[in-house]
């Protein structure tokens, strides 16, 4: 097959598996998709345990023209000027206008999502977001912002999922800043799941030990281990024999106690395995956790899961972030 995730299951032991002896190993189908690219406006970019305040002030902007309200163009552009000028419900109540009574438009859903959330309307923020299931599927700025409401209404465990679906959509993890790592541990943490908050930042060291691996962030990571009583191996070495096949690399491993020959990659971020193999394997597919990847035959969905457990060699590790094509056709 031309698409080797389809063969045979592939793994990236990174985050929680022999992360300073491997490195970042697995199969690479990345893509970015970014909605809305105006990170400036993502409420916890600067500082991400704390937000801006916003101060909402009187409009100073004309009011639409009647029978204007649902010229897409102008309401947009309304709206944007009344968030410069920090009138968010204002921008807000216009865009909501448009959305019950004109038309399902994802510009102007944003624009109004993002309004609710700056004035601390978080239920009407997540209102706006479901409206828009599929953007924000698929899209990292949709799929990050869905994160931040959840967090406001203490949904963690839903807003890690979202964080994570979120950074899966980005070809190349390597330009992905710590935010969005943090992002997910944060909510996992929030969650009481340490843990499984431990694999985002050991995924980020893993990408460049050499310049990643800061105090602050090997901290952050040996607070949560202690916080969760994590034992992962993480800082262990083991010689590994590798099979070269086709001018691949093959390593034999375990993936919750079902025997799996998999292709080494050192280009990706996570491991990836084919639908047929999870199903033997006993990993869950939730249709309502699938994120778009990209490989050489374009763009294909996938199932964002766990497995139980993963063991290559002497080492072994828990609780491992996994994706699973939609269909090994």
């Amino acid at each position: 097959s031309s698409f080797v995730g389809r063969v045979i299951a592939g793994i990236a032991i990174v985050a929680t598996l022999m992360a300073v002896t491997f490195g970042s190993l697995g199969l690479g189908f990345w893509s970015d998709r970014s909605f809305a690219p105006d990170w400036s406006r993502a409420p916890d970019k600067a500082t991400p345990e704390t937000e801006p305040v916003a101060t909402v002030t009187k409009s100073e902007t004309a009011p639409i023209p009647p029978g204007s309200e649902c010229n897409q163009p102008l309401v947009l552009q309304h709206m944007n000027a009344l968030m410069q000028n920090l009138s968010f419900e204002s921008s807000a109540s216009i865009g909501q206008i448009f959305l019950d009574k004109c038309d399902r438009d994802a510009e102007i859903g944003f624009a109004t999502m993002e309004s609710w959330y700056r004035v601390s309307q978080f239920e009407k923020s997540l209102a706006v977001l479901d409206r828009f299931p599929e953007e924000a599927r698929y899209y990292s700025d949709l799929a990050t912002w869905r994160g931040f409401v959840l967090e406001k209404v203490e949904r963690h465990l839903e807003a890690a999922l979202a964080f994570e679906r979120a950074l899966y959509t980005f070809t190349d993890l390597s330009r992905v800043g710590y935010a969005q790592f943090h992002y997910i541990s944060r909510a996992y943490k929030a969650a009481h799941e340490h843990c499984k908050a431990v694999r985002p930042l050991q995924q980020f060291v893993a990408i460049d030990p050499s310049t990643r691996a800061t105090p602050d962030v090997m901290a952050a990571i040996e607070e949560l281990k202690t916080l969760g009583t994590c034992r992962d191996g993480s800082d262990q070495r083991s010689n590994v024999p590798l099979t070269r096949r086709n001018n691949l690399l093959y390593v034999k491993a375990t993936i919750n106690n079902v025997p799996a020959l998999l292709i080494l990659d050192t280009g990706a971020s996570a491991i990836h395995l084919t639908k047929s193999f999870a199903t033997r394997a006993g990993i869950s597919l939730d249709p309502g956790r699938m994120t778009q990847v990209e490989g050489i035959n374009g763009i294909a969905e996938a199932y964002v899961t766990s497995a139980s457990s993963v063991s290559v060699g002497t080492q072994s590790t828990s609780d491992v972030l996994v994706l699973v094509d939609a269909d090994d056709g």
